[in-house]
This record gives C-alpha cells, structure tokens and sequence, in this order.
C-alpha cells in the first residue's frame, strides 16, 4: 500500500479519475452524479477531464475541491447549474423549445445542406442538374 505522501490520496479510500462527457443537459444530469460522488467519503477523486458542459464541470468542480475539499465543490456546482438554468434560453424557455425550433439550429440547418457534399450531386454523378453558375469540382 502506499502512502499518502506518495500519492495525495488517504489510505482506505477508492481513488476515482473522471471523464466528463458534454451535452447541456448531460452537464445538468452530470452535476447530480458528481453532488452523488462527492458525498461518499470512501472516493477520492484523482483526475477531471471533460468536454463541452462535462469541461465546464470539470473546472468548477476542480476549483471547488481546490479552494474548499468536497462541500465547496458540491456548493459551486449547485451554484453554477442553478445559475445557467436561470439564464433566458437554458432554463425554462429551452425546455419549452425544440431544438430544430432554434434560429442557430435553423441557419447551421440551412447552411450545411446548401455547403455539404450532397448539395454537389448534380456534378455528372446524377441526373439532376447543378444551379447555373455552378462549377462542379473534377
């Protein structure tokens, strides 16, 4: 066994290292796991990485653990997802909305379609016929 010199961790104690995956409302889901794992007194976490809203976890779970152990990052999370689902757009409104509603779903929607390789098929691989002033690439 070794020592908590050696490694941070206390002895007894499972060591956790977590990655955090993104999607708003996995962030959300994410923070209850997290609130979960901070209670139990046999983890200690080793390691956050993180992408997307699991990045954003990620950063203030770690500051918590930092400036104040457990009960300041179970604080800091609560804090921060009750913060964001205040906010106009992510909180009620969002739940509200369907995603392909959204003015950005709606341009990144249109954009890819009219910019995607699809959009090319009338380049002498179809039988539809490209826009005028279309070049197809050879």
């Amino acid at each position: 066994m070794t020592s908590t010199a050696d490694n941070g961790a206390t002895p007894h104690r499972r060591r956790l290292a977590l990655a955090l995956q993104g999607g708003g409302s996995h962030g959300a889901y994410t923070w209850g796991v997290l609130d979960r794992i901070l209670e139990d007194a046999t983890l200690d976490i080793v390691g956050i990485t993180g992408t997307s809203a699991g990045a954003m976890n990620a950063v203030v779970l770690a500051d918590g653990l930092v400036r104040g152990g457990a009960e300041e990052a179970r604080r800091n999370l609560r804090t921060f997802w009750e913060t964001i689902g205040r906010m106009p757009g992510f909180g009620e409104t969002a739940a509200n909305v369907r995603l392909e509603y959204t003015p950005a779903y709606l341009w990144w929607d249109m954009l890819s379609r009219n910019l995607s390789e699809r959009s090319r098929i009338g380049c002498g691989r179809s039988a539809s016929i490209p826009p005028s002033g279309w070049r197809c690439r050879r």
